[in-house]
C-alpha cells in the first residue's frame, strides 16, 4: 500500500463517501494481541476499517520519555499490513480531530478503557481536559457515532515495552 503516500485527505478521496467506514485512532506503539482484537471488533461494525496512527510528537507528549518506541511510519506500515485494516495513515496533530473531519467515519471506534476510564465516570464532559469528548462531538457533526469495544484489552504497549526492557 505504501503507507507514506496516504494521509487523511487521500484516504477520504479513496473512500469517496463509501458507507460503513469505521475509524480507529491511536499510537499502536509496540503492537500486541489486544490491538489485533480491537481491529477485528472494530471491523465488525462496518465494511471498511481505517486506522489513524498518532504521530511521533503526539505519542511523546502523551506517554513521555522513551515513547514512541517505534517511529510513526513504522507503526503505520505495520498496522496497514494487518488483515482487518483497509487503510492506515499517520494522523496530523495530537488527537483524532483532523482525521475525523477528513475521513468522516460512520463509526469512530475506541477501546474499552476509554469507556471505563472516561465516558462512564464523567458527569460533565465540558470539564474533561482530554480530547475524547471533542472527538465524539466531531463524529456526531459528521453524521457518525462513537462505539466502544465490549471487552478490555489485556495488554498495553507501555507495559509490554517495559517488560521487554525497551523503556
Amino acid at each position: 500500500m505504501g503507507v507514506n503516500l496516504w494521509n487523511a485527505a487521500n484516504v477520504a478521496l479513496a473512500l469517496g463517501g463509501a458507507p460503513g467506514v469505521v475509524m480507529v485512532h491511536g499510537a499502536f506503539d509496540v503492537c500486541h494481541p489486544g490491538h489485533l482484537r480491537l481491529f477485528r471488533e472494530a471491523k465488525r461494525h462496518g465494511n471498511i476499517l481505517v486506522v489513524s496512527v498518532s504521530p511521533d510528537e503526539a505519542v511523546a507528549a502523551r506517554k513521555g520519555t522513551g515513547h514512541p518506541v517505534f517511529r510513526d511510519i513504522l507503526r503505520a506500515d505495520y498496522v496497514a499490513e494487518l488483515g482487518a485494516v483497509n487503510f492506515a495513515f499517520i494522523a496530523v496533530g495530537c488527537d483524532a480531530l483532523h482525521s475525523i473531519h477528513h475521513v468522516r467515519p460512520a463509526i469512530h471506534f475506541r477501546g474499552y478503557d476509554y469507556w471505563t476510564k472516561y465516558v462512564k465516570h464523567v458527569s460533565d464532559p465540558s470539564k474533561y481536559e482530554g480530547n475524547l469528548f471533542r472527538e465524539m462531538d466531531a463524529v456526531r457533526t459528521c453524521g457518525g457515532e462513537t462505539a466502544f469495544a465490549a471487552e478490555p484489552n489485556l495488554a498495553s504497549s507501555t507495559f509490554l515495552a517495559k517488560s521487554e526492557g525497551l523503556l
